[in-house]
């Protein structure tokens, strides 16, 4: 109790003191985007040709290195690599390889050299990921090592889908940690960027839309790899659930102007939820070019986003 005292008034004191300045240092030495998967289905590439040109909607022009590890059977790469290439032109590696996501991500954490990373999937639509957003995650990040070490960009927000009007309207204002009715120990702002940090409590070690150091992300890789699982997410994210299996993150950062979308309609083999009808129904608003929309889910109103 007393340490978590102790570490509540530390993150609170560097937000109180908090000034930013804009770094002139590329954002591509910074942090690097990596993606694996594997398509087996037409369903699974409808998906991720949905998810894709939202994902990188914003990095035209960008330094930032793409890469992505695909596990595809060939006559399924052949076809997935050419998609990702059409929306991200400007510094993408690709690689079609067999491998778990496990393997693939513990990979590109080792052969990477950029101090941070962000984690991406190809069944989950990403908005407001851009060069300037990663740039002030990178900043919180140094800011608060040792006490921050981890923004998640979430998607369990409350949203609605007009058909009529062509919109899916999302409350950012309802994030799920509010659901939860949790408190933030602090909140920092960079540039036009703002994070709520809050205190974990539940899944101390996850693999979602994440930012992270990478060396750091890959040391507690390698200890739930080794210790609980070498190819389960799932088998780790629960060992991890209490808090007290692992080298569990114990605070970590969300944005309140980044999120997305889940449209995961049909789930892997890997997968241990059933599959959705509403998802399918957002996959749908999704590929279609429903505009997405910021604010209260019952009046379509505010900051256009797509």
């Amino acid at each position: 109790m007393w340490l978590a005292f102790f570490i509540h008034l530390r993150i609170r004191k560097i937000c109180s003191g908090h000034v930013y300045v804009s770094s002139s240092e590329s954002v591509g030495r910074k942090i690097f985007l990596g993606l694996s998967f594997l398509i087996a289905t037409t369903e699974r590439f409808e998906i991720l040709s949905a998810a894709a040109p939202r994902t990188f909607a914003g990095f035209e022009g960008t330094d930032i290195n793409l890469r992505v590890y695909d596990a595809s059977d060939p006559s399924w790469a052949c076809q997935t690599q050419p998609l990702i290439k059409r929306y991200y032109r400007s510094n993408l590696d690709y690689e079609v390889r067999p491998g778990t996501f496990l393997e693939h991500w513990l990979d590109l954490l080792r052969k990477s050299d950029t101090p941070y990373f962000a984690m991406l999937f190809d069944d989950q639509a990403v908005y407001g990921l851009t060069p300037s957003f990663l740039c002030a995650a990178c900043q919180l990040l140094t800011d608060f090592k040792g006490l921050v070490d981890l923004v998640h960009v979430d998607y369990k927000y409350p949203y609605s889908i007009d058909d009529d009007k062509r919109t899916v309207s999302v409350n950012l204002d309802r994030p799920q940690w509010k659901q939860c009715k949790r408190t933030p120990v602090g909140t920092v702002r960079y540039g036009e960027h703002t994070f709520d940090i809050l205190e974990k409590w539940d899944y101390g070690f996850i693999a979602d839309v994440i930012i992270a150091s990478r060396t750091d992300y890959q040391r507690r890789l390698e200890w739930y790899m080794n210790n609980v699982s070498p190819d389960s997410v799932h088998a780790i994210e629960v060992a991890a659930y209490d808090l007290r299996v692992g080298p569990v993150y114990h605070y970590y950062a969300v944005p309140r102007d980044a999120f997305f979308l889940d449209i995961d309609f049909q789930h892997t083999t890997a997968a241990v939820r059933a599959d959705e009808s509403r998802s399918r129904k957002l996959y749908e608003a999704v590929r279609d070019g429903y505009a997405v929309c910021l604010g209260d889910t019952t009046v379509n109103k505010t900051e256009v986003i797509s």
